[in-house]
Formats: structure tokens, C-alpha cells, sequence
């Protein structure tokens, strides 16, 4: 079963081997552990252990990896973890997330270019009661924040032991509320904090039966057409490029203040790049708030590192 596994990624990444827009391969989405008896299963749920990732994900995640840059050796992978055992939510009291068990990305080594380390995160992992009305609510904030700082800030340092960088390729799932505005302020905030990659589920709606929309659309837009108010919480003040080594970065939802630390490399002949979104061309439906709509102030320091242009 599982060559005919690594056979479909190998038909997959032989289709799109000359896509410029495929950014990555992600082996299995969610992976969670079965077992052949009760010592094997106890193994497998031992507690940061890490045996699932590194017994049964690696050896299968580095055969894939071969296959798909067999295709092109330009495809990189995204693997993702265990859901369980390397992280337990039962309560918002008691709650685990456990190192990995990943000795090397599958199939490189430490410091590939070739690998990413992708995770998920949502409070409604944290504890199932959290979300019984869809959302998780203002009287959970604490705790969720908590359950993403633990999970995200574990992750970061699971991904620099093995020399990758790390996305956090899902989170948010949920309605068009204030409830949702801060969920995904708190994993964005939480990324920034560790300079962590992210992307939100889902971009249209598409009923999904693994979280709680049910009918509701936990997409960009309403099933009107209109674009969502949340959508503002994506559209985030971020360094898109770099001329050096970004070491900081933060930006707060409240007051829209932006502040990033950069190590600059004079060798590097290209500008600092910031996205601000301080007007929108949308119309009608597509018509959107913006965080600067009366312009912005911008301060470099030290005032020697340079000139800005809008």
C-alpha cells in the first residue's frame, strides 16, 4: 500500500514538475498513528517519544521526498508531524505539545534547503468544548493564545534543530465574527514572534466537514460574494523582502504600529521591502477597511541606513 502511495505522489509531482507556482509538496495531511498490536501501540503513544515521526513518518516522508525530486530537484517538501501523540489537548489545564521525532528532514540532513517543516494550529484542539457553539470565545482568549505561543514557539525550536524554516500552513477555520478576527491575530502575532511562516484555512467555501462551518462560509467571502471584514486580520504589515537578515518583526492589531529589526548586508543590491495596506481598489462586494487610510509615518534608524520611498 504505501509504494502505491509514494507511486500517486510520483504521478502528482511528474504533472507539475515545470509548475513555477507549486511552492512545496505536503506528503500527508495530519498524519496520525496506527498500530499492529498493543506493545507497538503503546510505543507509538508514549509521550514525547517521538517514536510515530521518527519510525513511521521519516522512512515513508523520505522515500516520498526522492520520488518527487526525481520529478524536478527543484520540489520542496513540506512534511508535517503527528497530530497525536506530539500533541494532546484535554483540557485547558492540561494540554501538551512534545518535541518531534524527526532526526534529520526526511530524506537530507540538518540545514536542507529542500524542506520545510509545516504544522497546524487551533484552539479548538486545545479542548473540544472550546468551540461547542462554532468559535472559540472572548472567554477563552487566555487559553487559546497559551495553546498557540506553546505550539508554535515548540515547533520553531523543533524546526531549527533540524535547520528548516517552519509555516504554520492552517489555522482559523471560522465565521466572520470578532471571535475569528482574534484567532487569527493570535497565531499571526504568535508567528511573528518567532518569524514563522502562516497561511489560512480556507481561502473560498468549500463546506468543509473537518472543522465547524458546517453551511457557513469560513472562507475570504460571504456566500454573497462579499469580501469579509476578517479578511483585514490576514492583510497584516509584514517585511516581504529583505536587503539582509530579518532578526524582529511585530505588528500589533490594535493601533497598526509596525516595527521590524533588520541586519542589513550591504553586498545585497536590492531594496527593504514592506507590505502596508494603506488603500484599496476594490469596489462594491470587494470593498475593504484599511489599516492606514490616512497614509503613514515611517521612521529608519539609524538615519544613515538609507532613503525611503513609498
Amino acid at each position: 500500500m504505501q509504494d502505491k502511495y509514494i507511486a500517486y505522489h510520483g504521478a502528482v509531482s511528474d504533472y507539475l514538475a515545470n509548475n513555477a507556482y507549486v511552492v512545496g509538496y505536503d506528503p500527508t495531511n495530519e498524519p496520525l498513528p496506527s498500530w499492529t498490536g498493543l506493545y507497538n501501540a503503546l510505543q507509538t503513544m508514549f509521550p514525547n517519544g517521538g517514536y510515530f515521526d521518527r519510525y513511521d513518518l521519516e522512512p515513508m516522508y523520505a522515500k516520498i521526498f526522492a520520488r518527487i525530486q526525481a520529478s524536478n530537484p527543484g520540489n520542496i517538501m513540506w512534511f508535517e508531524p503527528g497530530q497525536f501523540p506530539d500533541e494532546i489537548g484535554i483540557s485547558t489545564l492540561v494540554n501538551f505539545v512534545f518535541d518531534l521525532g524527526f532526526d534529520v528532514p526526511p530524506g537530507g540532513k540538518v540545514g536542507s534547503d529542500m524542506h520545510v517543516l509545516n504544522d497546524h494550529t487551533y484552539c479548538c484542539q486545545l479542548d473540544a468544548k472550546i468551540c461547542a457553539h462554532g468559535e472559540p470565545g472572548a472567554e477563552h482568549a487566555a487559553a487559546c493564545l497559551d495553546w498557540h505561543q506553546k505550539r508554535i514557539y515548540q515547533r520553531d525550536d523543533d524546526a531549527k534543530k533540524l535547520g528548516i524554516p517552519l509555516i504554520m500552513s492552517e489555522f482559523g477555520a471560522c465565521m466572520n465574527s470578532d471571535d475569528c478576527f482574534r484567532e487569527i491575530t493570535q497565531v499571526t502575532e504568535t508567528c511573528d514572534d518567532r518569524l514563522a511562516g502562516w497561511a489560512y484555512w480556507e481561502f473560498k467555501t468549500y463546506q468543509d466537514l473537518t472543522t465547524s462551518a458546517g453551511t457557513g462560509s469560513e472562507g475570504f467571502y460571504d456566500l454573497d460574494g462579499t469580501l469579509q471584514p476578517k479578511v483585514k486580520a490576514l492583510l497584516r504589515t509584514y517585511v516581504k523582502s529583505a536587503q539582509g537578515l530579518i532578526k524582529q518583526m511585530s505588528f500589533s492589531a490594535v493601533t497598526a504600529e509596525f516595527n521590524a529589526l533588520i541586519k542589513v548586508d550591504a553586498t545585497i543590491a536590492a531594496p527593504t521591502v514592506i507590505f502596508a495596506l494603506h488603500n484599496d481598489s476594490g469596489t462594491g462586494k470587494e470593498k475593504m477597511d484599511v489599516w492606514y487610510p490616512n497614509g503613514y509615518d515611517v521612521t529608519v534608524t539609524p538615519a544613515t541606513a538609507g532613503g525611503v520611498k513609498p
